[in-house]
């Protein structure tokens, strides 16, 4: 497929002039309403800084206090790992990674732990310098391919541990307070 060349409407330099002068107008009025805009937009947010400040902390402190009591409570997560009630969920989800710690502090730490691994493993899970490879060792972990034996010889452990999630359900409280809710962009 060819492509399309496109050409100048100008004729001379002249005209090059009034243009690039046109262009530079343009631009300047463009930055002037642009700083307008920003003014605008400033002054709007600073309005609603400190109402949005003080919900937002109310929000983060109900958040925090609900994770927490249910912390206290994760036995009876164990079981059942989320909950339904009238507004929405929570619970407990466990990622399907995990990740690859340190089972003791130590001096040389990740160091001391690839040259141990190193000496098991060849240079499976060591790149060049004595750097160890968390993510390969985590998934051959998972994969059953490294014991915890083996881990914690080298000083590591796997952890996978549950992460603490709520899901409002918008439509209900729209419901059972009559606030609207305004649809969050790009929600599936």
């Amino acid at each position: 497929m060819a492509k399309i060349k496109m050409k100048s409407t100008i004729q001379d330099y002249e005209e090059l002039d009034k243009q690039f002068r046109k262009l530079a107008e343009v631009t300047a009025k463009l930055k002037i309403k642009e700083a307008e805009m920003n003014k605008e937009i400033l002054d709007v947010q600073k309005k609603y800084d400190e109402k949005l400040k003080v919900a937002s902390e109310l929000k983060n402190g109900l958040a925090l206090n609900i994770q927490l009591f249910c912390e206290e409570h994760y036995k009876e997560f164990e079981v059942k790992p989320s909950r339904k009630y009238l507004v929405g969920s929570l619970g407990f989800s466990k990622s399907s990674k995990g990740k690859i710690e340190l089972l003791k502090k130590a001096k040389e730490g990740f160091k001391a732990a690839a040259v141990a691994i190193q000496s098991i493993f060849d240079m499976k899970y060591v790149r060049m310098v004595p750097e160890l490879e968390k993510d390969k060792l985590a998934a051959d972990y998972r994969a059953k391919i490294v014991t915890d034996t083996q881990l914690a010889a080298c000083n590591l452990v796997y952890k996978n541990e549950p992460v603490f999630f709520y899901k409002i359900d918008f439509k209900k409280v729209e419901e059972l307070t009559g606030l609207k809710i305004p649809a969050e962009k790009n929600a599936a």
